[in-house]
């Protein structure tokens, strides 16, 4: 089985990773622009041959995922257990989706003040505008 994985990496660009069934050895392709048309290309290749695939999204292959060991209040462990059962997966799942949130919402925040001097540069006074 084809084994693709679809993800960003740090510096932002597009990556796929595609390993072979006959080879030990991991292939990526970086793209500076999305990489859905090439992706869907090849799937298709793979299709048409009557090879078997499994596509995941979001985590380099050689890249596994690490164990935390955390410790939380009383009550938003209830929360997690009340959360966990009403949506059908893990309370680990659901620690792993915030932390990802947390770091979306810091990084964008960090990245604020670079949006701003980009909006200025084109001629677009955000501040300018809010005081309106």
């Amino acid at each position: 089985m084809y084994k693709i994985n679809k993800y960003r990496s740090e510096d932002g660009d597009w990556c796929l990773d595609i390993q072979s069934p006959y080879e030990k050895k991991t292939h990526r392709f970086t793209f500076s622009e999305g990489c859905d048309e090439y992706l869907n290309q090849y799937i298709w290749h793979l299709k048409m041959s009557g090879k078997e695939y499994e596509l995941k999204e979001g985590m380099e292959m050689d890249k596994k995922p690490v164990r935390l060991n955390t410790r939380v209040s009383h009550d938003l462990n209830e929360w997690l257990d009340k959360r966990s059962e009403e949506m059908a997966i893990s309370k680990s799942a659901l620690v792993a989706m915030a932390v990802e949130n947390y770091r979306k919402e810091t990084e964008t925040v960090a990245l604020m003040p670079v949006l701003l001097e980009k909006l200025k540069e084109l001629g677009i006074d955000v501040e300018k505008q809010l005081r309106q």
